[in-house]
């Protein structure tokens, strides 16, 4: 992945917001959450969330283990998916999907909650030096 495709990426998700959430898309009351992945840390994509006022919530340097997706989307989908077989790459993406809308989104508020939890104990560790 590079600056070029994560922007493709980032303007589909605009798109998918002002559809879906077009109160959060209009309001702005919304934040891009994502880790310091070098293709996220782009000047290039600094410069696209700039232009569209996307507000980014910064995520501790240094934090792996603080990355939305592995913090709580991806040992979900693992321990829903473990020792399942699947016939084509098609199969599995339908899986995925149907197991990824049966989520609700109470799990989703909760995992947001936990995520920001775990933050404040990385900053307030930082304190300490």
């Amino acid at each position: 992945m590079n600056s070029a495709f994560y922007e493709e990426v980032l303007k589909q998700l605009l798109r998918r917001i002002h559809c879906v959430r077009s109160e959060l898309h209009r309001t702005g009351q919304w934040m891009l959450l994502h880790d310091n992945a070098p293709v996220h840390c782009a000047i290039r994509v600094h410069q696209f969330l700039a232009h569209r006022c996307v507000p980014v919530l910064d995520h501790p340097p240094n934090s792996p283990d603080l990355a939305p997706a592995d913090f709580f989307l991806f040992p979900y989908l693992k321990s829903i998916m473990k020792g399942a077989c699947f016939a084509n790459v098609a199969a599995i993406q339908e899986h995925v999907t149907v197991v990824l809308r049966s989520i609700p989104k109470d799990a989703f508020a909760d995992s947001f909650q936990k995520l920001y939890e775990c933050c404040q104990k990385c900053f307030e560790g930082w304190r300490l030096f």
